[in-house]
């Protein structure tokens, strides 16, 4: 039994569930566009409407769902994977901010940790150099010190610049019986001081430096000795690349999963879409099995105990 529709051709009284042409029934799309429940609905603002539908589009035709009831329920988990695929984005976002947050804290204790050295402090920043922003800065200065030096030579040597030195190393390292970067730059502003005429009370604890290898030593070791410095420290950075990456994915995941943090209550949110997903696909194949004349297996309900 047909009827009259006044707009185009004939239709069966019961209304269309479907593609009518040869042509519609060859574009996967027509149903999805013309089933207004979901993509309107759930597409927020700065959303693909069009990546919606294409999901919508995928899903319909994966399950070829037919009838109203059928379209409502694939529609419905079209809506799921949607939030999903937002609370995909979300955890990135979070996992990010927890991530800056952990940076952040490496910053504040390189900045404590400078502000409570001194140039006579025994223990210098170049202990700390597992933190990345305390090694940024000693490279830093190394590479500002040797660049004046370069440009300067013997004119360069002063004693704030050794007051620098200290901070990175400590005055300790002084007494080291072997040549290090400090022991030289001393030995190297001793002998520079001494040609200028000049006797400075060296506060900056260049006094307490008793004995001084070679008064002889130029500006050219002292750079030597920078160099290497300068490529010791670039070589232990990309060493630590790897266990820094480690260490700062660890703490990140630690302060994700501190009660309350935003990425728990997103993962509690994932389990509640699948649980959806699941029970929304179960009803799906129930209606499709009963529409088909196939037996219907008994619903299985699980209960949780808290």
């Amino acid at each position: 039994m047909t009827r009259s529709n006044s707009n185009g051709p004939l239709v069966p009284s019961g209304g269309a569930t479907g593609p009518r042409t040869v042509e519609d029934k060859g574009n996967p799309k027509f149903n999805a566009t013309t089933h207004g429940i979901f993509c309107g609905v759930v597409v927020l603002k700065g959303e693909s409407r069009s990546e919606c539908e294409s999901v919508l589009n995928g899903l319909r035709d994966a399950l070829q769902p037919q009838g109203t009831l059928e379209e409502i329920l694939v529609d419905k988990l079209a809506m799921i994977l949607w939030r999903h695929r937002r609370l995909i984005l979300a955890e990135r976002g979070q996992f990010l901010k927890n991530k800056s947050e952990f940076e952040k804290q490496q910053q504040v204790a390189a900045e404590r940790m400078e502000a409570s050295l001194g140039p006579a402090s025994k223990k210098g920043l170049v202990e700390s150099i597992s933190n990345p922003f305390i090694l940024k800065r000693c490279l830093q200065w190394l590479t500002t010190l040797r660049d004046r030096i370069q440009e300067d030579g013997d004119e360069s040597a002063s004693n704030k610049d050794y007051a620098i030195l200290t901070t990175i190393y400590g005055v300790a390292t002084l007494d080291l019986p072997h040549e290090t970067l400090l022991n030289t730059y001393a030995s190297w502003l001793e002998r520079v001081s001494h040609e200028r005429g000049l006797h400075e009370d060296r506060e900056v604890g260049l006094g307490s430096y008793k004995h001084v290898p070679n008064k002889d030593i130029s500006d050219k070791k002292v750079l030597r000795a920078m160099e290497a410095e300068i490529h010791r420290l670039k070589q232990f950075k990309k060493s630590q690349r790897p266990d820094q990456i480690e260490q700062g994915r660890q703490e990140v995941l630690r302060l994700s999963m501190n009660e309350g943090s935003g990425l728990e209550l997103l993962v509690r949110y994932e389990t509640s879409l699948e649980r959806a997903f699941d029970r929304t696909l179960a009803q799906l194949e129930r209606v499709q099995r009963i529409r088909l004349g196939q037996p219907v297996p008994p619903r299985l309900e699980i209960g949780l105990n808290h």
